[in-house]
């Protein structure tokens, strides 16, 4: 697993997601400073703890900078393999494509994990820097890291298995645009089989206005991405490319 690893590593540098993530995690970092200077007055005079109303007025924009960013960064993770049919040619090949899915998934998932802590750790500097310091805040911002990286790891892995799926980028890539455009038309929507629909899933704290970690949302993004890593794992080690 660990060759698997350092493999497709290099290959995520050549396709840029590398870059590309750690980037979001700096431009959603920018976008809480910048909104936090410009509108300081306004938000401090806002009823309730300004890092609450920060992440009232923030989440659903880092939400959506990050699901772009989860679209991209997985449709490009099997560009490689995509080019001239190349992942036909590693069945002759001592390589395993279910350890090459899984590697892949690994390795997205510590990126956007940092990408994410870049974005929160902004947000606890503003709360230590410049509006105070205290458990309550801290446990706030906590909170809304947890949920954010949970609540959108149906989309990551579910993304993941699209593009270990589909032979076309561009197809994976719609298949990533129509659940985003379909999640933000249902994310309000009040009935509790939506939430299956991953996207929907993700934009969930964002249309609540909560970033308290439940159990319910807990254990329904943590059985959807087994339930896709799973079926993604099984497709990988048994079903090939014509």
């Amino acid at each position: 697993m660990l060759k698997a690893l350092l493999i497709e590593g290099k290959k995520l540098k050549r396709t840029g997601i590398v870059p590309g993530l750690l980037l979001t995690g700096l431009l959603g970092a920018a976008l809480l400073a910048l909104t936090y200077v410009l509108r300081r007055d306004q938000l401090l005079n806002l009823p309730g703890d300004p890092i609450q109303v920060l992440l009232v007025q923030l989440y659903g924009i880092l939400t959506l900078l990050n699901m772009l960013a989860l679209i991209l960064s997985t449709v490009l993770s099997y560009d490689l393999e995509r080019r001239g049919q190349a992942i036909k040619h590693l069945y002759f090949l001592p390589y395993s494509l279910a350890r090459m899915y899984l590697a892949k998934l690994c390795l997205l998932t510590l990126l956007y994990g940092f990408s994410l802590l870049i974005e929160f750790a902004a947000l606890a500097s503003l709360m230590a820097g410049q509006v105070g310091f205290t458990a309550d805040r801290l446990a706030l911002v906590g909170s809304a890291f947890g949920l954010a990286f949970l609540s959108s790891l149906p989309v990551l892995t579910g993304m993941v298995l699209v593009a270990s799926r589909c032979q076309n980028l561009w197809t994976s890539l719609g298949v990533g645009l129509v659940g985003l455009l379909t999640g933000l038309a249902l994310a309000n929507f009040n009935q509790p089989v939506v939430l299956i629909h991953p996207f929907v899933l993700m934009f969930q704290p964002s249309a609540r206005m909560t970033f308290t970690l439940s159990e319910g949302m807990v254990g329904l993004a943590v059985l959807s991405a087994l339930f896709y890593i799973i079926w993604g794992v099984y497709l990988a080690h048994s079903r090939h490319y014509e």
